[in-house]
């Protein structure tokens, strides 16, 4: 499911402008904007330059901001398909409660001083 966002594409395009993702199912590997934090592997020196996890993320669009700071720097996130996990368990929070506040931070952190916030801003709050 819901373990990566694409980079490429129009629609892929249009989510990452707002702060947002697309998915959509791969069976093959492939460049992409995050990856699930689920599984995730970075090297040690790359994960110290970026200051690792930024804590003011209680739960959700975390490893989208671990991953974007990262391609920021010029670095690639790859999505490789073939690796499956089992997740045992339940989500430990509920989306509903989290998500709303964890992308108007996201959003502030990244597009705040980029070229139609206020626009995208508006979209988050309608769609």
């Amino acid at each position: 499911g819901w373990d990566h966002g694409q980079l490429k594409g129009l629609l892929a395009t249009i989510a990452l402008r707002r702060g947002s993702s697309h998915w959509k199912n791969s069976k093959r590997s492939l460049e992409v904007a995050w990856v699930s934090g689920a599984v995730f592997m970075i090297e040690k020196k790359i994960f110290d330059q970026i200051d690792g996890f930024d804590e003011n993320f209680f739960l959700y669009k975390e490893e989208e901001d671990l991953c974007l700071r990262i391609r920021n720097l010029g670095h690639e996130i790859w999505y490789f398909p073939g690796i499956k996990v089992m997740h045992i368990g339940s989500v430990v929070a509920k989306r509903s409660k989290h998500m709303r506040k964890a992308k108007k931070y996201f959003i502030e952190k990244h597009f705040k001083n980029k070229r139609g916030y206020l626009f995208f801003r508006f979209l988050d709050r309608i769609i």
